[in-house]
């Protein structure tokens, strides 16, 4: 008689139960130290998380919007806006000591203009005094008033401090950004001192009407020149040159003090309004509003809504996920976003390979995630431009597969149903 199943099994020796124990206990430990940190996530910050997807789900753009045109009685454009780009240094991507040598030239100007007051003070007092007393002024009063005259035509001139010696990451941007837009790192540093003295949380403009080529090498690099924005800004044009300006005026960017008064309710910090003149007296007129674009939210709705039109063969839905993510890569070179979603994407490339060999399916759950994945990818990579040409390229992807089908063209192009066959089982 062949022995038990109990029989033939070997007995557990001491050291391998120990072992045995060891393994359960360590992956207890495991297990709890899992369960404990998806329970803190999602009972004790749940909220806070929750709160800041929705922060990251919206992206607001602000565009700011062209002034009028200013026209005569017959239509004749007398002040027209045209569009320039400009490369503007952030004031809050520069270090400290850049910031305090700002400071110190703010002060500095600022103790030469009460100088020049003062001396224009002193000369209104010394005519007063001249005229009533009705007599011939000496000569130490001409010399007098012929130096306050001076002093307060203009404020004496302050010297720019120069680049602090610590800032060497500063000094070596100015140096890329000075050989890309023609413009000398000294130069660059005497603006942005000038720029942040005057306006300390408003965008330093460097230098305007930037050619297209150093414009474009800008924004394709971005990561090389951190503090650095490019951007296109509506500025006013006079065909007639200097032809009444007088009257047209000038603008300037809102204070503070204004964005409180009652005529400039509802204008956001940072909007160029009208200082004198015409400009001023019609602002609300010819300043118009500006708009805001919800583009992360509709690229993703879009997106996850294409995936799910594409997902009609097997394999499809994974397919266009992965030359999405080759295009963006290769032609942004941000492989941050990659690296964000590869935890992710990962499991969705695994799986998609049973979903094209048709060993598994994904169905509308999972061609929704792959989308969403995609379109996220689209908005951690994509700027304001290119998530709009996103935008309108998935809304007529969702157009055309609402009446017609998608899959009926694919199998038409040669190309791209030789493509779609790629690793299907025959």
């Amino acid at each position: 008689m062949p022995p038990s199943l109990e029989e033939r099994r070997p007995a557990i020796t001491p050291p391998l139960a120990l072992r045995v124990a060891v393994l359960g206990g360590f992956a207890l430990v495991l297990f709890g130290i899992v369960f404990f940190r998806l329970w803190f996530l999602q009972v004790l910050t749940g909220e806070d998380y929750v709160s800041q997807a929705r922060e990251n789900r919206v992206r607001k753009v602000r565009i700011e919007a062209p002034r009028g045109d200013i026209v005569d009685r017959n239509g004749r454009t007398l002040v027209k806006t045209r569009v320039a780009p400009v490369v503007q240094v952030v004031p809050s991507q520069l270090p400290d000591a850049v910031l305090e040598r700002a400071d110190a030239y703010r002060e500095a100007r600022g103790r030469t203009e009460e100088a020049r007051l003062r001396a224009a003070s002193r000369l209104r007092s010394l005519e007063r005094e001249l005229n009533e007393d009705g007599r011939r002024s000496s000569r130490s009063e001409r010399r007098e008033r012929r130096r306050l005259t001076r002093a307060s035509r203009r404020a004496a001139p302050v010297v720019i401090p120069p680049l602090p010696a610590s800032a060497t990451a500063v000094r070596s941007l100015y140096r890329r950004l000075g050989r890309v837009i023609a413009v000398s790192p000294r130069a660059i540093h005497e603006r942005v001192v000038e720029g942040v003295a005057e306006t300390p949380y408003s965008n330093v403009t460097i230098k305007t009407d930037v050619d297209a080529a150093a414009f474009n090498y800008l924004r394709e690099r971005k990561e090389r020149f951190p503090g650095i924005a490019v951007e296109k800004l509506y500025l006013r044009s006079y065909p007639h040159d200097e032809l009444a300006a007088q009257l047209f005026g000038t603008l300037r960017e809102i204070s503070p003090d204004e964005l409180e008064q009652r005529r400039y309710r509802g204008v956001e910090p940072g909007t160029r309004i009208g200082a004198s003149g015409i400009e001023r007296s019609y602002d609300s007129y010819l300043r118009g509003s500006d708009g805001e674009f919800l583009l992360a939210v509709a690229v993703l709705v879009l997106a996850t809504n294409t995936s799910n039109l594409l997902d009609l063969r097997p394999g499809r839905s994974v397919k266009a996920f992965v030359l999405l993510g080759l295009g963006l890569t290769l032609s942004t070179q941000n492989v941050e976003a990659a690296a964000s979603l590869g935890i992710f994407a990962a499991p969705v490339l695994v799986a998609g390979f049973f979903d094209l060999r048709e060993k598994a399916m994904f169905g509308d759950a999972g061609s929704n995630a792959i989308g969403a994945m995609a379109g996220l990818w689209m908005v951690l990579t994509l700027d304001a431009n290119g998530q709009l040409i996103a935008l309108v390229v998935l809304l007529a992807l969702n157009i055309f597969g609402e009446f017609r089908s998608i899959s009926a063209v694919i199998e038409k192009v040669p190309g791209l149903r030789h493509l779609d066959s790629i690793g299907r089982p025959k």
